[in-house]
This record gives structure tokens, sequence and C-alpha cells, in this order.
């Protein structure tokens, strides 16, 4: 793993030489290592190098929790969470129930929390009413839907419109990919790299969220990741395999820019250091929360 821009590690630093295939993958998130995963089960001679922006690896995986004290939150937050006042949530969408991005599977999780009830609002976040930056209340509009198609349906703003008294708003509308790279194709209202079935050119294919937006779980990710990965030891049977420096290219020039980086064998520093760090706390880990500390622990 190493920490480096996407910009820098696209398909130019993908290579391969005689009959041994190298492929970059980049993200160290799940789809990264499923991808991976299927790559070097079902090519006989693979290398590939994962390279990640930041200094540890498996992305969601390391980040999304639940909020309970024997979990591997971090105790800052576990603090505010345990002395917060807030009796009452509301969750505000755009459009129905069949047009949530959501899974079954995470709406029946929601349904099962303790002293929590589930109400549907087909209503959009319009803007917070306040003052000195405390928040009042809520504006929403009042949406309807529109088109054939009940899936696939638009919400469209009415002049009907309802307030919301409330103390504080936090907005989560959705993960939404950003173009990084202007040599890869790219859908800027839809989010996604522009691919067919996850490939975007010869030798370059995307998958997870980037190639199909944010949708599913974490077994959706897989799937993907998985198909993805077929399709490329599919495309390798047919084309020819350039070759290209690799990461030997990469690495003199982050060396060159002063850039440091955090291997494989660096992340295990971080690990057992958040490892230990918990066991006071008595938690699974105690997660380090800013990229300085990161990389000073990993020297």
């Amino acid at each position: 793993m190493k920490k480096i821009c996407f910009k820098l590690a696209r398909a130019l630093y993908s290579t391969s030489q005689n009959t041994e295939v190298k492929i970059c993958v980049i993200g160290s998130g799940p789809v990264g290592f499923y991808a991976s995963q299927h790559l070097v089960k079902h090519i006989p001679s693979v290398k590939i190098d994962i390279y990640e922006k930041l200094p540890v690896p498996f992305g969601l995986v390391r980040y999304d929790t639940f909020f309970y004290t024997n979990t591997d939150i971090t105790q800052h937050a576990l603090e505010v969470l345990s002395t917060s006042k807030i009796k009452e949530v509301y969750l505000i969408g755009r459009r129905g129930p069949l047009q949530a991005a959501f899974t079954i599977k995470e709406l029946r999780e929601m349904l099962k929390l303790k002293n929590c009830g589930t109400y549907w609002c087909d209503s959009d976040f319009v803007e917070f009413s306040g003052s000195t930056g405390d928040v009042e209340k809520l504006k929403l509009c009042v949406n309807k839907l529109e088109g054939a198609d009940i899936l696939r349906q638009k919400a469209v703003f009415t002049e009907d419109v309802e307030y919301l008294s409330c103390d504080l708003a936090v907005t989560s509308i959705g993960y939404k990919s950003l173009e990084v790279d202007p040599a890869i194709p790219f859908d800027s209202n839809r989010g996604i790299a522009k691919n067919a079935n996850g490939k975007i050119s010869d030798g370059v294919f995307t998958t997870g969220w980037l190639a199909t937006g944010p949708t599913g779980v974490i077994l959706s990710t897989m799937s993907n990741a998985f198909g993805v990965a077929e399709y490329i030891v599919s495309d390798l049977k047919k084309c020819s395999i350039e070759s290209k420096p690799g990461f030997a290219s990469v690495e003199k020039l982050l060396e060159k820019r002063g850039v440091q980086l955090v291997f494989w064998e660096n992340w295990l520093k971080i690990d057992a250091y958040e490892q230990e760090m918990g066991k006071k706390l008595g938690k699974p880990r105690e997660k380090i929360v800013t990229i300085k500390k990161m990389l000073e622990v990993a020297e």
C-alpha cells in the first residue's frame, strides 16, 4: 500500500513483463481488495499493486461502525454521544420508499432499532433557518414524483412547503464521486466513470461506487468487484499487454516530490499502535484520526 494521489497512479503505471501480469488497483477499500482477491485466484502469474491516498487501508470497513462502547468508535466521538440530549430524530428523504437508493436489508436494520419509529416523508431539504450558526427550523419543499417507471421516478418541487422545528441538522444527501483525472471519461451528472460493465477502455476498468453510483451493501460491492475482475481475466486472454515501468517509476517520482510512502509493514505499525491504545480503554482499538499522527507512527 502506498500513499499516492489517484491521478499519479492511473493506468499509465500498470505493468507487465513477459508472462507476469502486473495490475494496478486504485483504492484499498473493500471493492479494491475483493477485485484483487479474484484476480489473484484466477490469473496464474500476477502481481498487484494497491494504491491508496490515505496511510491506512480498508476504506469504509475501517471507518463505518456502530456507536457502542465496546466497538472501535473513537473515544472523543463516544464521549460526545454519551452526553447527547437528542431524543428525537427526523430522517428526511427526497422521494418515496420505492425509489430509495438503500436496500431492504438496510431498511430492516433501521426498523429493528429500539425506541425508533420510522415514517416516510416526500420532502426535499431546502434551507436552514436560524441565527449565529444555531438551527431553529428547516424549510422543506413538498415534492411530487414524476415518471412512468415507479423505480426511476424523479422528485419534482411543488409550491407547497413545510417547516420542521429542530435544534440540529445533519445533511446526508449521499455519496457522489468526483472527476479527478481528465483522462478518465466521467459522467458528472451521475457521478460515475463512464463504463460498460466495468470497462472504461482497453486496460482500464472500474468497479464499486465509482462504476455504479452509491447503492447496495457490502455484498453488492463484493459481487460487483468479482464480476469486473472476471471481465478483466477474460479481457487479458484476448489482448496483448504493453510493458510499462510500473511502481518503480511511481516510487522515484514520489521520492523526488518528498512524499512519505506507507507500505504494508508500515500499516502494521499503525495497526499495532491503535490496538494497544484500545486495550487501555477496553476497546478493540482506538483509531488515529489525523494523517499527521498516522505518518508519525508509520515511520
